[in-house]
Parts: C-alpha cells; structure tokens; sequence
C-alpha cells in the first residue's frame, strides 16, 4: 500500500482522493449495468416475436418485420439512460443546478471541442468552455447536452487547482466548492493560462 501511496503521490495524485473516485467510479458503472441493461434485457423478451418455424435454409431466414424500429428505440433508451446516469454521478447536475448559466452566454473567451471531465466522467472533444470575468462556463455540444444543462462557476468558487498526470497527459484539476461539491479537470493549458488571473494561486 505504501508502494502505491508514493507511486500515486509521484503522479501529482492525493490517494485517498484516487482511491475515493475509483469507489465511485466502480459503483458508477454498476448501477449502469444495473439500471440500464436489467431493463433493457426485459424489454427485448417483451418484444421478441414468437418464434416461427424454423426455415428450411436457416441463413436465409427473414428478419423480423419490425427489427429496425426495436433496434432504434433501443438504442435512443440506452443512450438516454446512460446519459442520465452520467450527469447525476459526476456531479455535472449538482454543479449546474447551483451555478446554472444564463441563457445565450456569449462572454469572454471561447474553446471549443475541448477535452476534459467532471468528477470521475470524462468529456472527449465536446465540451464548449468560455473563460470570462463572470466564471468559468462550461456546456455540452448536441446532442451530448441531454441531461447536462450549460453552467457558468464564479471563481470565487474555485478553492484549488493542481496538476494532476492521466498518463500520457498533464490536466489542470479544479476544486469547486467550500465543503467541495466536485473537481473539475481541463486538459487545454491554453485555457488554464486565459484563467489564471482568476484562479488561486496554490
């Protein structure tokens, strides 16, 4: 443990902060499984058709009539779902229902299809981020905004910032809220370095 606790600590990683969001992180994936593909394994045995009798050439068999349209209703809930599921448990529902953003936000500086994460969710190339004197703004492009309303965090609710290393990259984590309400972590230094007039300087 010890071991691990340096190795951690050498990564710019706290470790009971690592071994926390790894916790969530496997609960996180759980409760997926479990609220996602438990329902959607009945909903298949619902709609599954009778089964006919079996065709002399079993490779040509048709598909059933109304494949296409179970497949799409499927694949909408699935992805509703898991949406869901991952805006509650990263925090992203909790930080815009107390920083909500207004509506048509258009100040400050503009970075678009960044990269980065919310608690222990991680957004790759779709996150719109504004850099302003009002806060730091951060929204989803369509259609990953389901669920993940845009929100605008003052910077007078940045507590920290350090560097965290997600091999092979360097982020910039962000501690937001006084007791802490979640992290935020930004891959672009560009955008960090358009910020640090109003972040802490820790």
């Amino acid at each position: 443990m010890n071991m691990l606790a340096r190795w951690l600590e050498s990564m710019g990683q706290d470790p009971r902060t690592f071994l926390k969001d790894a916790a969530v992180f496997i609960v996180r994936y759980c409760v997926i499984i479990f609220v996602v593909f438990l329902p959607l394994n009945a909903l298949m045995h619902l709609l599954r058709p009778a089964a006919p009798l079996a065709p002399a050439n079993p490779m040509k068999a048709p598909l059933p009539p109304d494949v296409g349209l179970i497949s799409m209703a499927l694949g909408i809930y699935l992805f509703c779902a898991v949406a869901t599921i991952n805006a509650v448990m990263s925090g992203w529902r909790k930080l815009a229902g107390r920083f909500p953003a207004p509506q048509n936000f258009a100040e400050g500086q503009l970075f678009k299809w960044q990269s980065g994460s919310v608690g222990v969710s991680g957004y790759s190339k779709v996150l719109f981020i504004r850099v302003s004197a009002q806060g730091l703004y951060l929204a989803c492009v369509f259609p990953f905004r389901l669920m993940h309303p845009p929100m605008l965090i003052p910077w007078s609710q940045v507590k920290a910032i350090r560097q965290k290393k997600f091999w092979p990259r360097v982020m910039s984590s962000l501690t937001i809220g006084s007791p802490k309400l979640a992290t935020v972590a930004l891959e672009n230094q560009k955008l960090i370095e358009a910020a640090k007039q109003w972040l802490p300087k820790n």
